[in-house]
């Protein structure tokens, strides 16, 4: 699932997959910013989706198996 996901986001930029990549760490990211003091937390969450953005759009797929049926593989 995560696979096609991310397929789905480099390849055809589809901001759906996406978005449902970074819902899916969405729960991490909020356990992981009580560690942090409160008045940085708003912040530095958004430093962390803009920075799984950029690895979602680099993320090097060559090396994944693409054999799933979505019709994403070109």
């Amino acid at each position: 699932m995560m696979t096609e996901l991310l397929v789905r986001a480099q390849l055809h930029n589809d901001k759906e997959a996406t978005a449902q990549i970074l819902a899916a760490f969405t729960p991490k990211i909020k356990a992981s910013l009580y560690q942090v003091p409160a008045d940085h937390r708003e912040d530095l969450k958004q430093e962390l989706y803009i920075k799984m953005i950029e690895v979602i759009r680099s993320f090097d797929i060559s090396d994944l198996n693409l054999n799933f049926e979505s019709g994403c593989t070109s």
